[in-house]
């Protein structure tokens, strides 16, 4: 795309994807519940399914949590808006924005 045909550049921002991490918060969770409540309490916490449902809630309130989303460049021209760049790097996107921003100014006359 050349220089001249560039109008506008804009930051957006990617959500990370959550279903996966919930799903799995959920069958651990779902789990646990029903291993207490189908023993009394004192014998919930000897069983290995009880462990494992507990094992599996942590990894996913780990991954829940530590997820990030994607900055992306999106540049606008006359044909449209394109994507130029996606990274998880939001400095990266400014200096790239900041610098084509400033290109269009010195080319305006």
């Amino acid at each position: 795309m050349p220089l001249s045909s560039l109008a506008s550049v804009f930051i957006g921002n990617r959500p990370p994807k959550r279903l996966a991490p919930i799903l799995v918060l959920i069958a651990g969770i779902a789990a646990a519940i029903e291993v207490s409540r189908t023993q009394d309490l004192a014998t919930a916490f000897s069983t290995p399914v009880y462990w494992l449902a507990l094992a599996c809630v942590a990894p996913g309130v780990l991954w829940l949590f530590l997820q990030r989303g994607e900055y992306v460049l999106e540049i606008e021209s006359a044909g449209g808006k394109t994507r130029a760049i996606q990274t998880r790097d939001r400095g990266f996107i400014k200096a790239v924005a900041q610098a084509l921003d400033q290109a269009v100014i010195e080319r305006l006359p």
